[in-house]
């Protein structure tokens, strides 16, 4: 008599592997097709076509269940939504069976929550003195409510600084001027990215340069000042007939504005001390 001996299979799961299934394509996707293989399962005594395989996709709320049998149900896609899984499979060849779990993560990028882009400060377009401070925000949310790492660049000077999502705000006082092409990349603990940018321009102050009158100069009550101004220029421009002049005069009280304009003139009919103040 022979007597024969049913060995178990060993069931194997290739994919996903127990880590992290990223979301392939655009933020905007909240599932993606995630491929389950259990093809490189083994039996010595059956072939896979007569192994039957069942696999359970636990999310910790519920239960998916998918059965086949040979390539069919050794190997399948399935869309999932972002979130922490169990994998259970379960190989058989109708006598004896072999089961292996693991846990594996879909991962969703960052997602904006204000504006195109994420980034509520500054905005595109917006100007800055050199040496102002400049806030710079973004607001994101993540499916997978993980920790947001914030890393900001300008392509012309390099890295900023980074921020998490815990406090998204960096501050930069030392931008040179010129233009900036901002970045800013959002992560995620399991890789998730978002990119997001933005141009602002940082201008030097103008250099302010006054003509007339020459400093401590002493007019009679009611003579025509000419105040000249009209050799300032702005460092970007080269030049000083894009500024816009503002003369203000102090005679004791307060600064009152009093003139626009490059070369301007004026009388004051009162004597006494005046301090002048020209903005461009």
């Amino acid at each position: 008599m022979n007597v024969y001996e049913n060995r178990r299979p060993t069931a194997i799961i290739s994919s996903p592997v127990a880590t992290v299934a990223e979301v392939e394509n655009t933020y905007q996707q909240i599932q993606t097709d995630i491929e389950f293989d259990a093809s490189s399962s083994e039996d010595p005594d059956t072939p896979l076509d007569d192994l039957y395989f069942t696999w359970l996709i636990d999310d910790f709320h519920d239960v998916e269940k998918e059965e086949g049998k040979g390539m069919s149900g050794a190997k399948f896609t399935q869309q999932l939504t972002a979130g922490e899984y169990k994998l259970t499979l379960i190989v058989s060849d109708g006598i004896r069976e072999d089961e292996v779990f693991h846990y594996f993560t879909v991962n969703s990028p960052p997602k904006p929550t204000s504006g195109s882009n994420g980034i509520t400060s500054p905005e595109d377009e917006d100007s800055f003195i050199k040496d102002e401070t400049i806030t710079f925000i973004a607001t994101y949310k993540d499916d997978n409510a993980d920790t947001l790492y914030y890393t900001w660049r300008s392509l012309e000077v390099g890295v900023l600084g980074t921020s998490e999502s815990s406090n998204p705000t960096l501050e930069i006082d030392d931008l040179k001027a010129g233009q900036h092409n901002i970045t800013v990349t959002v992560t995620d603990k399991h890789g998730g990215v978002h990119v997001s940018g933005i141009t602002i321009f940082v201008n030097n102050l103008p250099k302010i340069n006054v003509v007339s009158p020459e400093a401590d100069m002493t007019y009679g009550a009611g003579d025509e000042i000419s105040f000249d101004a009209s050799l300032s220029y702005d460092v970007e421009d080269g030049g000083g007939d894009a500024l816009f002049y503002i003369w203000y005069y102090d005679g004791g009280s307060g600064y009152t504005q009093f003139d626009q304009g490059s070369i301007v003139e004026r009388n004051f009919p009162n004597s006494g001390e005046y301090m002048i103040k020209v903005e461009a």
